[in-house]
């Protein structure tokens, strides 16, 4: 065990960084809001610049705050994992993505009928758009916001809710309470809260297990390339000259049932194999 002096997670504050997370996504989206319809742009690119100028600005802040209280990124990052772990890992993200979209459903479907403008609202007609099926140069358009997907996301929010927040909590309350906490506030930060927080518990457990942050990013790269392949087959499968709507949301409810199907006994499974113990250590102490 590391000596407590030697302990760079004792140097920063989990709140420091949630504020800067939450404060850079509304500050750039206040900016959006106020003068994005300005633009003589695509809203894509508006999106797209959104979610580059958001994680860029993480991810200059994680690079600032590393170096501040030395920690050690090797350590941070941990065992670089065999090809065949990664793939075997990678497997996990077909049950999480399952259940992650019969969360969705699960969640939004009564609401849809309940309160149909706020479900439209929040999930449908405003919200990011993962393909775009119509627009000027639309193919780099959706090239770039692969890249952004698939790449920069599982990167960023893995390092920064299982390598820092993970890591800081562990040292603060212990790993089973900073795995929950952890997780509920990814789950916070996403559409399907459920989904999330479940997403987030196994990320943590296999962080912790596998003692690689790399088996946590492949599989958040796989889950997002599955909701991307899902997107890509919804847009085809729509009329061009029509955009997705709130009916068609509804008359999709067998999607959100057969992710639950596929979903909920593996992922129980996971979470009875896999109880949280005071004795698990995080990567960087073990």
């Amino acid at each position: 065990m590391i000596a407590i002096v030697e302990n760079p997670f004792t140097l920063i504050r989990g709140r420091k960084i949630l504020a800067v997370v939450f404060l850079t996504l509304i500050s750039i989206g206040i900016l959006l809001v106020s003068f994005g319809s300005d633009l003589s742009v695509e809203k894509y690119w508006v999106e797209i610049g959104f979610c580059l100028l958001w994680y860029g600005l993480m991810t200059w802040f994680i690079i600032r705050l590393v170096s501040r209280v030395r920690i050690d990124i090797t350590r941070l990052v941990g065992k670089i994992p065999q090809k065949t772990e990664i793939l075997f890992n990678t497997l996990w993200a077909i049950p999480l993505a399952s259940i992650s979209i019969g969360g969705i459903w699960l969640i939004f479907l009564p609401l849809s009928y309940l309160f149909p403008n706020f479900v439209d609202f929040w999930l449908i007609e405003d919200s990011f758009m993962i393909i775009w099926p119509t627009g000027s140069i639309v193919g780099i358009a959706n090239f770039v916001n692969f890249g952004i997907i698939i790449i920069i996301v599982p990167i960023v929010e893995e390092f920064i809710f299982r390598g820092l927040l993970l890591s800081r909590w562990s040292v603060k309350w212990g790993v089973p309470r900073a795995v929950i906490v952890s997780s509920i506030i990814f789950g916070l930060m996403h559409v399907d809260v459920v989904g999330g927080i479940v997403f987030g518990y196994v990320m943590a457990i296999l962080y912790i297990k596998t003692k690689s942050l790399i088996i946590p990013m492949a599989v958040h790269s796989a889950n997002n390339l599955i909701y991307w392949l899902l997107a890509l087959w919804v847009t085809l499968s729509q009329n061009s000259i029509t955009e997705y709507t709130l009916f068609d949301f509804q008359s999709n409810w067998w999607i959100g049932t057969i992710g639950l199907i596929i979903g909920l006994p593996w992922v129980i499974r996971f979470i009875i194999t896999n109880r949280l113990r005071s004795s698990l250590q995080i990567p960087y102490f073990a």
